[in-house]
C-alpha cells in the first residue's frame, strides 16, 4: 500500500461523524483535561477551603487581611493557568490575562481585586471540584465497562459474563389493526432471562459492542469536554473594572 493510499484512508476516517472520534487527536486532548479536571478541583477546592477561613479568622489580629488578599492573587494566577489549559487542550479562544501590565507589587493586588472576572473565577474554581468528581465517576465507569467488554475473549471461560435476573420477565407489544369490519389485535410476546457468554463467538460478540460502547462513550467525553470548555470561556474571562482603591496610588 502506497504512501498516498494509507493518507487518504486516514483523511476519509478522521473526517467520518461516528468513526473519525477515534483517530482525531483532539479526542485524546479531551480526554486528558477531562482527566485533569479532578485533581485540579480537589487542589483548588482545598487550597479556597483552608486559605479562605483561615484569612477570616485571622482578621483580628491584622495578618488576616494578607491571608485573604495572597488567596484572591494566587487564584487570579490559577485561573490564567485554567484558561492556558482551555485553550492548549480543548482549542478555545480566551484571553489568557488582562492586556494592563503590573508595573509594581501593587498592581498585582489591584489587578485582581478590581476584575470582576476574577471574582466569578473564585466560584468556578470551588465549583470545579464537584465537575471533577462528577468527571472522574463517568470517566472510571465508561472505561472500566468498556474495557471489560472488549477484553471479554481474554477471560470469558475463567469468570462469569453476562447477565444474570432473579426470574424471567415477560412482557408483550400490542397492536391494533383497524379494518373496514372490525379490528384485530397482535400481541407480540417476549421474554427475558439470564444469559451467560460460553462460547468465543460469543465473546467476540460482546467485545464487539464493547467497541460500540467505546465510540459512543468517545463521543460523550468530548460533549462533556466541550460543555466544560464553554464554561471556562463563560466564567472566567477577564473583566477588568476601573475602580480606585483606597491604598493604591499612582503617584
Amino acid at each position: 500500500m502506497s504512501l498516498r493510499s494509507r493518507h487518504i484512508q486516514g483523511h476519509s476516517l478522521s473526517s467520518s461523524p461516528v468513526l473519525g472520534v477515534v483517530v482525531r487527536a483532539q479526542t485524546y486532548k479531551n480526554l486528558l483535561y477531562l482527566a485533569l479536571t479532578f485533581p485540579l478541583g480537589l487542589f483548588y477546592f482545598t487550597l479556597l477551603v483552608a486559605g479562605v477561613p483561615l484569612g477570616v479568622r485571622l482578621l483580628s489580629v491584622v495578618v488576616g487581611l494578607p491571608v485573604l488578599i495572597g488567596v484572591l492573587v494566587v487564584s487570579d494566577r490559577l485561573l490564567v493557568f485554567e484558561r492556558w489549559l482551555a485553550c492548549r487542550l480543548l482549542d478555545r479562544s480566551i484571553p489568557l490575562d488582562r492586556d494592563t501590565e503590573a508595573d509594581d507589587w501593587r498592581d498585582y493586588v489591584r489587578q485582581p481585586i478590581t476584575d470582576l472576572g476574577t471574582w466569578v473565577g473564585i466560584a468556578y474554581l470551588a465549583a470545579k471540584f464537584v465537575v471533577g468528581v462528577v468527571t472522574f465517576v463517568v470517566l472510571t465507569v465508561l472505561f472500566v465497562l468498556v474495557a471489560s467488554l472488549l477484553l471479554a475473549p481474554l477471560y470469558y471461560d475463567t469468570t462469569s459474563i453476562g447477565f444474570y435476573l432473579t426470574g424471567p420477565v415477560d412482557f408483550s407489544l400490542s397492536y391494533v389493526v383497524q379494518f373496514w369490519d372490525g379490528a384485530a389485535v397482535i400481541t407480540l410476546p417476549f421474554t427475558i432471562t439470564s444469559w451467560q457468554v460460553t462460547t468465543l463467538r460469543e465473546a467476540l460478540a460482546v467485545s464487539a459492542g464493547g467497541a460500540v460502547l467505546g465510540i459512543l462513550s468517545l463521543h460523550l467525553c468530548n460533549l462533556l469536554a466541550r460543555v466544560q470548555g464553554w464554561l471556562t470561556t463563560v466564567a472566567i474571562r477577564p473583566r477588568p473594572v476601573d475602580v480606585e482603591l483606597p491604598f493604591y496610588s499612582n503617584n
